[in-house]
Protein backbone atom coordinates (compact mmCIF):
# COMPACT_ATOMS: atom_id res chain seq x y z
CA UNK A 1 0.00 0.00 0.00
CA UNK A 2 1.74 3.56 -1.16
CA UNK A 3 1.94 6.06 1.22
CA UNK A 4 0.08 9.31 -0.08
CA UNK A 5 2.87 11.93 -0.78
CA UNK A 6 1.92 15.45 0.89
CA UNK A 7 3.36 18.36 -0.32
CA UNK A 8 5.84 19.77 2.07
CA UNK A 9 4.72 22.70 4.45
CA UNK A 10 6.19 25.60 4.53
CA UNK A 11 9.29 25.63 7.45
CA UNK A 12 8.57 27.11 10.78
CA UNK A 13 10.06 30.18 11.84
CA UNK A 14 12.14 30.76 14.56
CA UNK A 15 10.81 34.66 14.53
CA UNK A 16 6.82 33.14 14.74
CA UNK A 17 7.84 30.35 17.44
CA UNK A 18 9.67 33.23 19.93
CA UNK A 19 6.79 35.79 19.00
CA UNK A 20 4.51 33.77 20.48
CA UNK A 21 5.73 32.14 23.79
CA UNK A 22 6.40 35.40 24.29
CA UNK A 23 3.39 36.54 24.24
CA UNK A 24 1.65 33.48 25.72
CA UNK A 25 4.18 33.95 28.71
CA UNK A 26 3.15 37.82 28.94
CA UNK A 27 -0.43 37.55 28.22
CA UNK A 28 -0.98 34.52 30.95
CA UNK A 29 0.31 36.91 33.63
CA UNK A 30 -1.74 39.62 32.52
CA UNK A 31 -4.65 37.19 32.62
CA UNK A 32 -3.92 36.63 35.92
CA UNK A 33 -3.38 39.73 37.30
CA UNK A 34 -6.41 40.90 35.35
CA UNK A 35 -8.58 38.36 37.31
CA UNK A 36 -7.25 39.12 40.35
CA UNK A 37 -7.44 43.10 39.70
CA UNK A 38 -11.22 42.76 38.94
CA UNK A 39 -12.01 40.41 41.66
CA UNK A 40 -10.42 42.86 43.81
CA UNK A 41 -12.35 46.31 41.91
CA UNK A 42 -15.68 44.41 42.70
CA UNK A 43 -14.79 43.73 46.15
CA UNK A 44 -13.50 46.67 47.37
CA UNK A 45 -15.64 49.40 45.69
CA UNK A 46 -19.10 49.94 45.46
CA UNK A 47 -19.16 52.34 42.69
CA UNK A 48 -16.94 53.74 40.25
CA UNK A 49 -14.54 56.33 41.78
CA UNK A 50 -15.86 59.18 39.86
CA UNK A 51 -14.08 62.66 41.51
CA UNK A 52 -16.75 64.11 43.83
CA UNK A 53 -17.45 67.97 42.54
CA UNK A 54 -14.94 70.48 44.74
CA UNK A 55 -13.44 73.53 44.39
CA UNK A 56 -10.12 71.70 44.02
CA UNK A 57 -10.83 69.11 41.14
CA UNK A 58 -11.69 72.19 38.94
CA UNK A 59 -8.61 72.12 37.06
CA UNK A 60 -8.96 67.57 36.21
CA UNK A 61 -9.19 67.28 32.25
CA UNK A 62 -12.54 65.61 31.63
CA UNK A 63 -11.26 62.79 30.32
CA UNK A 64 -9.44 61.67 33.51
CA UNK A 65 -12.75 61.97 35.24
CA UNK A 66 -14.70 59.94 32.92
CA UNK A 67 -12.31 57.13 33.09
CA UNK A 68 -12.30 57.37 36.86
CA UNK A 69 -15.34 57.05 36.56
CA UNK A 70 -15.82 54.06 34.63
CA UNK A 71 -13.13 52.08 35.91
CA UNK A 72 -14.88 48.85 37.08
CA UNK A 73 -15.23 48.44 32.60
CA UNK A 74 -11.44 49.61 32.11
CA UNK A 75 -10.51 46.87 34.22
CA UNK A 76 -12.74 44.24 32.57
CA UNK A 77 -11.96 45.62 28.75
CA UNK A 78 -8.05 44.93 30.11
CA UNK A 79 -9.21 41.56 31.51
CA UNK A 80 -11.22 40.97 27.56
CA UNK A 81 -7.65 42.08 26.53
CA UNK A 82 -5.22 39.96 28.06
CA UNK A 83 -7.46 36.62 27.61
CA UNK A 84 -7.95 37.55 23.51
CA UNK A 85 -4.00 38.09 23.38
CA UNK A 86 -3.08 34.47 25.07
CA UNK A 87 -5.67 32.52 22.66
CA UNK A 88 -4.14 34.50 19.70
CA UNK A 89 -0.66 33.85 21.15
CA UNK A 90 -1.32 30.11 21.36
CA UNK A 91 -3.06 30.85 17.73
CA UNK A 92 0.09 32.14 16.67
CA UNK A 93 2.05 29.35 17.56
CA UNK A 94 -0.19 26.60 16.09
CA UNK A 95 0.13 28.62 12.59
CA UNK A 96 -3.77 29.77 12.42
CA UNK A 97 -4.09 32.58 10.15
CA UNK A 98 -6.56 33.78 12.35
CA UNK A 99 -4.51 34.22 15.00
CA UNK A 100 -2.12 36.03 12.99
CA UNK A 101 -4.90 38.68 11.73
CA UNK A 102 -6.07 38.88 15.58
CA UNK A 103 -2.45 38.94 16.64
CA UNK A 104 -1.87 42.26 13.82
CA UNK A 105 -4.98 43.84 15.61
CA UNK A 106 -3.65 43.36 18.75
CA UNK A 107 -0.66 45.23 18.36
CA UNK A 108 -2.32 47.95 16.09
CA UNK A 109 -4.16 48.58 19.15
CA UNK A 110 -0.91 48.84 21.45
CA UNK A 111 0.40 51.54 18.91
CA UNK A 112 -2.97 53.56 19.44
CA UNK A 113 -2.57 53.21 23.04
CA UNK A 114 0.62 54.36 23.18
CA UNK A 115 -0.21 57.38 21.39
CA UNK A 116 -3.16 58.06 23.25
CA UNK A 117 -1.21 57.30 26.62
CA UNK A 118 1.18 60.30 25.20
CA UNK A 119 -1.75 62.42 24.54
CA UNK A 120 -3.48 62.11 27.98
CA UNK A 121 -0.27 62.27 30.01
CA UNK A 122 -0.04 65.60 28.37
CA UNK A 123 -3.01 66.75 28.55
CA UNK A 124 -3.44 65.58 32.88
CA UNK A 125 0.02 67.10 33.36
CA UNK A 126 -0.89 70.46 31.79
CA UNK A 127 -3.86 70.52 33.35
CA UNK A 128 -4.19 73.38 35.47
CA UNK A 129 -5.66 71.46 38.71
CA UNK A 130 -2.51 69.31 38.29
CA UNK A 131 -0.03 71.26 37.24
CA UNK A 132 3.51 71.59 39.33
CA UNK A 133 3.83 75.43 38.56
CA UNK A 134 4.63 76.56 42.29
CA UNK A 135 6.93 73.69 43.56
CA UNK A 136 10.74 73.06 43.83
CA UNK A 137 12.64 73.82 40.81
CA UNK A 138 13.82 70.30 41.23
CA UNK A 139 10.79 68.88 41.41
CA UNK A 140 9.42 70.57 37.89
CA UNK A 141 12.64 69.10 36.20
CA UNK A 142 11.52 65.56 37.76
CA UNK A 143 8.52 65.96 35.97
CA UNK A 144 9.42 67.22 32.33
CA UNK A 145 12.02 64.25 32.61
CA UNK A 146 9.19 61.90 33.37
CA UNK A 147 7.09 63.48 30.48
CA UNK A 148 9.79 63.21 27.69
CA UNK A 149 11.18 59.58 29.15
CA UNK A 150 7.52 57.92 29.02
CA UNK A 151 6.64 59.50 25.82
CA UNK A 152 10.18 58.62 24.02
CA UNK A 153 9.61 55.24 25.72
CA UNK A 154 5.97 55.08 24.33
CA UNK A 155 7.17 55.78 20.52
CA UNK A 156 9.78 53.50 20.67
CA UNK A 157 7.44 50.88 21.74
CA UNK A 158 4.98 51.69 18.95
CA UNK A 159 7.80 51.61 16.61
CA UNK A 160 9.00 47.69 17.53
CA UNK A 161 4.89 47.31 17.57
CA UNK A 162 4.74 48.21 14.26
CA UNK A 163 7.81 46.35 12.89
CA UNK A 164 6.23 43.32 14.40
CA UNK A 165 3.30 44.31 12.51
CA UNK A 166 5.44 44.87 9.29
CA UNK A 167 7.03 41.21 9.84
CA UNK A 168 3.34 39.43 10.50
CA UNK A 169 1.97 40.62 7.20
CA UNK A 170 4.94 39.94 5.06
CA UNK A 171 5.03 37.05 2.50
CA UNK A 172 6.94 34.63 4.10
CA UNK A 173 5.28 34.98 7.49
CA UNK A 174 1.71 34.66 5.29
CA UNK A 175 3.28 31.30 3.36
CA UNK A 176 4.09 30.02 6.93
CA UNK A 177 0.51 30.62 7.61
CA UNK A 178 -0.95 29.24 4.34
CA UNK A 179 -1.44 32.25 2.70
CA UNK A 180 -0.58 33.44 -0.13
CA UNK A 181 2.84 34.72 -0.84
Amino acid sequence: MATPVLPPSPPRSTFITALAWTFIVMAGFASLIAVAQNIMIQLMFPTDLALPPSPHASGVPAVLDFLLGHIRYLFLAFLILSIGTLVAAIGLLKRRNWARLAFVGILGLGILWNLAGIALQQLVFASPGLAQTDGPLELERMFMFMRVFSALFAVGLSLLLAWLVKRLLSAPVRAEFGGEP
